[in-house]
């Protein structure tokens, strides 16, 4: 028995074009486009994270810091969460999307 594409009332000829948009979008071809997309959502997060982590250490250890050495240490963390989120989520697309 063929699946039926009419979903709560929709006509199929409203549902079959964007039934085949998703699957083409979910489709392997687009694992790149994902991976950006995952990289993007999961940069600031962790670059703040990562930038409050060394902002504790660095007082904890000399004190209270400065507006230099926080811009300074803002700066790291960007390129650190730049290069983990953006392996991860290539890494993640590539496993979950390309393999069959």
């Amino acid at each position: 028995m063929p699946l039926s594409l009419a979903v709560d009332g929709w006509p199929e000829h409203v549902v079959k074009p964007r039934v085949k948009l998703m699957t083409e979008l979910f489709s392997g071809d687009f694992w790149w486009a994902w991976a950006l997309v995952l990289g993007g959502l999961l940069f600031l997060p962790v670059r703040r994270l990562i930038w409050m982590m060394s902002a504790n250490r660095a007082a904890r250890r000399a004190g209270p810091v400065s507006e230099e050495e926080l811009a300074r240490l803002k700066r790291r963390a960007g390129v650190t969460a730049f290069l983990l989120c953006y392996i991860f989520a290539v890494l993640y697309a590539y496993a979950i999307l390309r393999t069959p």
